[in-house]
C-alpha cells in the first residue's frame, strides 16, 4: 500500500506498509537514519536549507488510492487515503471523524494528515481532494495541493497517532437525519402522499441506529456523549448522493436505496415507496432514470419486504443524546475524548519500559534514563513522568 522510497532521486524501495498504522510506526522509529537528522534540522531550520535537502530525505506515496470492483457499472470508483500538509500550524483543531492519522511536518512547524476516503470518482479526483480537506475543516489556503505529486517527504515524529475511529468520507453520499419533521422537506413531492404517509405510522425510518442502540446499556456523561469505544456500534443507514449522479450509477443508487428503505421500513405502502423513488430519480439523477426502469427497482425491492434484513453498513463510537447538537460543539468533545486517548496510548507505552527495566544498564529509573531507553523527547517524558512512575510502583 504504502511505500517509502530512499529518496526523490533513488527510487529505490526502502520500506513498504499495508496499513496506516504501520506507517505511524515508522515515522515514530527513532532508530530511523534520519531521525535524529530531522531533530537537528528542526533546531536550525530554514527554507534554504530545506531546499537543499529534499532531494536526499525519505519520500513516500501518502495519497493512497485503489479502484473499488463494482459489477454492475464502469466507472472507476476509488478508495483509500487523501494527504494533507498544513503549513504552520501547531494546534489541531480539526474535524477528525475522517482523519486516520496524523504528525508533525519537517520542519516541525505544521502537520500532516491522512483521510480516509471512498466513492472518488476517477475523474474527479481533483474536485474530490478539495471537498475533502473543506469537509474536514481545512482551509484551502493552509495546505499544499499534493494530489497529483508522487511522493512527498516522509517526516519524523514520536506523537504520530493512528486513529482506529477513523471513518471514510465518501464523495457520492451523505448521511440523512431520521426525523419525521424533515421527510416533507426531503422529499416535496411527496405533499400529495400524506394520507399514505400517515397511514404508515407517520414515521419512514432512514436509519436503526436508535433500536440496535436499545440492546447496550448506554448512560450519557454531563454533556451528553456516550462512548461505544473501539467496538463501535454497527447500524443500517440509507443516503443519498453529495453531488448529481451521472448515468453509469443510477441504476445502482436508486436500487441500493430502495432495498435499504423497505428493509427499515418492510410496513411501508407500495405508493409512498413508488413516490420516495420517483422524487429521488428526478431529485439526484443528471439524466433520471425511464418509469420502466424505477418501476422495475420499485417491484424487485417490494418483493423482499419482511425478507430483506438491515444491512450493516455503517458504524459510529460516539452516540449524542440529543442529535441536533452543532457539529463544532460535537468536534470539540470526540476530540477532548481522542487527545485522551492519545495520552493514555503514551503512558501504557512508557509503562512497558518501566515493566521492563534493564537495572544492569540503567541503575536507576530517572527521568534522563526513560529518554535514552525510549527515544521519547523531554518534554514527552516531563508531562507523563510523574502518573506512570505511580501506576508501575502501584502495581
Amino acid at each position: 500500500m504504502f511505500k517509502v522510497y530512499n529518496n526523490l532521486a533513488d527510487k529505490k524501495v526502502i520500506a513498504e506498509f499495508c496499513d496506516v498504522r504501520e506507517l505511524c510506526d515508522y515515522i515514530q522509529n527513532p532508530d530511523r537514519k534520519v531521525a535524529k537528522f530531522i531533530e537537528e534540522f528542526r533546531k536550525c531550520y530554514s527554507d534554504a536549507i530545506l531546499h537543499r535537502l529534499r532531494d536526499k530525505l525519505e519520500v513516500c506515496n501518502f495519497n493512497y488510492l485503489s479502484p473499488v470492483s463494482n459489477k454492475n457499472e464502469d466507472g472507476i470508483l476509488l478508495s483509500g487515503y487523501f494527504y494533507y500538509e498544513i503549513q504552520d500550524s501547531n494546534d489541531f483543531d480539526y474535524d477528525v471523524t475522517h482523519v486516520k492519522a496524523f504528525w508533525s511536518t519537517i520542519n516541525g512547524k505544521g502537520c500532516c494528515i491522512l483521510v480516509e476516503v471512498e466513492n472518488i470518482p476517477e475523474e474527479e479526483l481533483a474536485n474530490a481532494y478539495k471537498w475533502v480537506a473543506n469537509k474536514v475543516g481545512v482551509p484551502e489556503k493552509d495546505y499544499l495541493d499534493t494530489i497529483l505529486m508522487e511522493a512527498e517527504l516522509v517526516s519524523y515524529d514520536m506523537q504520530a497517532h493512528c486513529n482506529d475511529d477513523a471513518i471514510a468520507l465518501s464523495f457520492e453520499t451523505k448521511e440523512l437525519e431520521a426525523k419525521v419533521d424533515l421527510q416533507p422537506n426531503f422529499f416535496p413531492q411527496l405533499d400529495g402522499y400524506n394520507d399514505i404517509y400517515y397511514r404508515t405510522g407517520g414515521e419512514i425510518r432512514l436509519n436503526n441506529l436508535e433500536e440496535i442502540a436499545e440492546d447496550y446499556q448506554i448512560s450519557f456523561d454531563e454533556n451528553g456523549l456516550f462512548d461505544f469505544g473501539k467496538e463501535k456500534i454497527k447500524y443500517c443507514q440509507c443516503f443519498v448522493p453529495f453531488e448529481a449522479v451521472g448515468a453509469k450509477n443510477r441504476y445502482k443508487f436508486l436500487s441500493g436505496f430502495a432495498k435499504c428503505l423497505i428493509s427499515l421500513n418492510p410496513h411501508m405502502a407500495f405508493e409512498l415507496l413508488h413516490h420516495y423513488l420517483q422524487s429521488y430519480n428526478k431529485q439526484y439523477f443528471v439524466t433520471p432514470l425511464g418509469d420502466g426502469v424505477v418501476e422495475e427497482i420499485l417491484n424487485n425491492a417490494y418483493k423482499l419486504r419482511g425478507v430483506l434484513e438491515p444491512l450493516e453498513n455503517r458504524t459510529r463510537r460516539f452516540y449524542f443524546e440529543d442529535p441536533t447538537m452543532p457539529a463544532p460543539e460535537k468536534k470539540k468533545l470526540v476530540n477532548q475524548i481522542l487527545a485522551k486517548d492519545k495520552v493514555e496510548k503514551t503512558r501504557q507505552e512508557l509503562l512497558r519500559y518501566l515493566e521492563n527495566w534493564d537495572f544492569e544498564k540503567y541503575p536507576k529509573i530517572t527521568q534522563a534514563n526513560l529518554i535514552k531507553v525510549s527515544g521519547r523527547d523531554r518534554k514527552t517524558i516531563q508531562n507523563h513522568y510523574r502518573v506512570v512512575r505511580n501506576r508501575f510502583e502501584n502495581k
